[in-house]
């Protein structure tokens, strides 16, 4: 990845100061580096992630990609994270994890990375570190109930038709052949 065409820089390079980096491009370059698609659907795409956010400047851009999922425009979705998680994590990933890691689950805080980009991505004026906990706490609960709430809806509709379905054989027929 060539710097000079990912990034540009808002305040000239002879200017006294921190310098500002803007990104111009995030469309990676033949044989560049890309950054994982969202949403994430294993494992490994988010140790992969969390590696490759110890570069401040592809820390950068996920913190972006975040706020443009989570925010599009500049203001939050409707519902916030715990109506909008799914867009970071797939459902189906999403349930294998909590914040802390009980029940045989996976801990998300281990991925302190991943974590500090989300609260980042989240951030507003008011918002700290204990709001994002509480607040991704809440997504994760909500998630879950979502997910056994499907499961047992799937369960009655099956059984539903388990009991509307005329059984092909008849019992006494097989049970007392000639």
């Amino acid at each position: 990845m060539s710097s000079s065409s990912q990034l540009t820089t808002a305040q000239p390079t002879d200017s006294p100061g921190p310098q500002i980096l803007a990104i111009s491009s995030m469309i990676p370059e033949p044989g560049g580096w890309s950054p994982q698609l969202f949403p994430l659907k294993n494992l490994e795409q988010i140790e992969t992630m969390e590696e490759e956010m110890n570069d401040p400047i592809k820390s950068s851009i996920y913190i972006e990609i975040m706020r443009n999922i989570l925010k599009p425009g500049g203001s939050p979705r409707p519902g916030g994270l715990k109506k909008q998680f799914h867009l970071i994590l797939a459902i189906d990933f999403l349930v294998d994890f909590n914040f802390d890691g009980i029940h045989n689950k996976i801990p998300l805080k281990k991925f302190g990375n991943f974590n500090n980009a989300l609260f980042e991505a989240q951030k507003q004026e008011g918002y700290f570190r204990d709001d994002y906990i509480a607040e991704i706490r809440l997504a994760f609960r909500v998630y879950k109930n979502r997910r056994h709430k499907s499961v047992s809806d799937a369960r009655k509709k099956i059984k539903e038709a388990k009991a509307h379905m005329k059984p092909e054989l008849k019992f006494e027929e097989f049970l007392y052949t000639e």
